[in-house]
């Protein structure tokens, strides 16, 4: 018997794939997301703050998104703090005219919610113990939507944070995690070897520029991988759906 040859491939025999990662989950957006890439094929996984699906009841929210997967994306959407970084508490509630960055400050009627300053502004943090739990509730909420086993990745809100404890319980109850930011090509396009520090390609500023490049890559041998983000209302903000 001669030798033969096995190869790996993608649905529809192809060894390139097309996907989208989306954060944060708004109806009116992702509609019109929706209307332009379900035509086309093209699926992906919707990142929800379980705490946000409360306009509509459970089943529209299921149903809505029930051809994509959906990811925990951290109850409340905050930032937590980070490993050997001492944090100053104010002893005053947040106001942005007199805030003095080396500290950070109560939001007003939001217990345990804190104002930071990070490279991109203030924004709400919580200590760990707090984030730890929403990363669990996060989970345990969208699957109460969407059923129990169904959200299996997780998502950083804002950014990927150092933050070991945190680390720790999504590698524990998660397959995989999303960082953020651009890669463009810089690991040639293949799959993360990683799942728990991956990122997409392009977002709607760069995606006809990293796509086109992705188009030309030539065939090393191994399977590709292409995902587009990360807000849908980024398209709206930037008046640039006709490149999607």
């Amino acid at each position: 018997m001669k030798d033969r040859k096995i190869e790996v491939l993608y649905p529809s025999y192809t060894k390139k794939a097309i996907s989208f990662t989306i954060d944060d989950g708004n109806i009116k957006y992702d509609t019109k997301f929706l209307s332009i890439v379900k035509p086309a094929g093209i699926r992906g996984t919707f990142n929800l703050c379980s705490d946000r699906l409360v306009t509509y009841g459970h089943d529209f929210y299921k149903q809505f998104y029930s051809q994509y997967e959906v990811a925990n994306h951290s109850k409340y959407h905050p930032l937590t703090a980070y490993d050997g970084v001492e944090y100053k508490v104010a002893d005053t509630v947040f106001d942005e005219s007199c805030a003095d960055p080396a500290y950070v400050y109560p939001v007003s009627g939001k217990d345990g919610f804190y104002m930071v300053m990070r490279p991109n502004g203030w924004r709400e943090m919580v200590f760990q113990d707090m984030f730890l739990q929403f990363i669990k509730e996060g989970k345990d909420e969208l699957e109460a939507v969407f059923g129990e086993g169904k959200v299996r990745d997780f998502v950083w809100p804002y950014c990927e944070q150092d933050n070991s404890a945190a680390k720790a319980l999504i590698k524990e109850i998660h397959r995989s995690c999303r960082k953020t930011g651009c890669t463009r090509d810089s690991n040639s396009f293949n799959i993360p070897d990683d799942k728990y520090s991956w990122s997409y390609n392009a977002d709607n500023r760069t995606l006809i520029e990293v796509m086109e490049m992705y188009e030309a890559y030539p065939d090393d041998g191994n399977l590709k991988f292409f995902a587009f983000g990360v807000h849908s209302w980024d398209f709206e903000r930037d008046n640039n759906w006709h490149l999607l």
